[in-house]
């Protein structure tokens, strides 16, 4: 999977993300994986700050894969944030490879990297 690399072009006030099928597989695990470990309130507030309250909506706004293969995901500049911080926050939380891919279902090093790919693409989303 080449979770560092990231396409992304700016859209409105956020930006267009081009995952391939393993990234959205990851993003949703992930995210299924987060909600489950982090209970509602001020501590998911906390970690994934006030773009956090749309993890839901993004990940059902994701459109079908392109003519390419990639799925494409419009976000907001407070997505992108949450999505960044769950992937780093997951690592973090679930530190045994083996227990993080039982959970997610990928390996802790592909969420770290699509958190590092992230923050490349956030840099050409402004």
């Amino acid at each position: 999977m080449n979770r560092v690399r990231i396409e992304s072009a700016p859209h409105g006030s956020g930006g267009t993300l081009r995952l391939t099928a393993a990234q959205y597989d990851l993003l949703h695990r992930s995210a299924h994986a987060f909600l489950a470990l982090v209970p509602g309130g001020p501590g998911r507030d906390l970690a994934l700050g006030p773009g956090g309250a749309d993890l839901p909506a993004l990940l059902a706004s994701a459109g079908p894969a392109d003519d390419e293969g990639f799925v494409p995901v419009v976000v907001t500049p407070g997505q992108l944030h949450a999505v960044h911080a769950m992937l780093t926050t997951l690592v973090v939380l679930v530190p045994s490879e083996l227990s993080f891919m039982e959970q997610v279902g990928h390996f802790r090093e592909n969420a770290a990297g699509f958190a590092a790919g992230l923050r490349r693409a956030a840099g050409r989303l402004s």
